[in-house]
């Protein structure tokens, strides 16, 4: 069972927990790779300047203010506001990459017309 929980509820909790961290990343990938070739600009007023600036600070601010986030709500994650958040968190997350993929199918497509 993951970190000592026996009522298997945490495996699910724990892939989506997971799961969200991997597609930050990719996020992250996309977003330094739109914003720095002219295709898109950073939404997050917090970071707008720093994926301009600094790559890699941008990309470790933004895993870590998604990692301690997600932490908080792994913690808690016994009380259902918690869980729902995750959950919450989970599907944006797949929402957003998803996004960010049909951008990169345009993009490929406009290259190739």
């Amino acid at each position: 069972r993951i970190l000592g929980d026996d009522d298997g509820e945490a495996d699910w909790l724990w892939f989506a927990v997971v799961t969200v961290v991997v597609l930050n990343l990719a996020d992250a990938a996309f977003t330094l790779w739109w914003v720095h070739n002219g295709i898109a600009t950073e939404a997050n007023a917090l970071l707008a300047d720093l994926v301009e600036s600094n790559a890699i600070g941008f990309a470790l601010a933004k895993s870590s203010l998604v990692s301690l986030g997600l932490l908080l709500l792994w913690r808690q994650r016994r009380r259902p506001l918690a869980s729902f958040g995750i959950v919450l968190v989970f599907v944006a997350y797949n929402g957003l990459v998803a996004y960010h993929l049909g951008i990169a199918a345009l993009t490929v497509e406009r290259a190739l017309a």
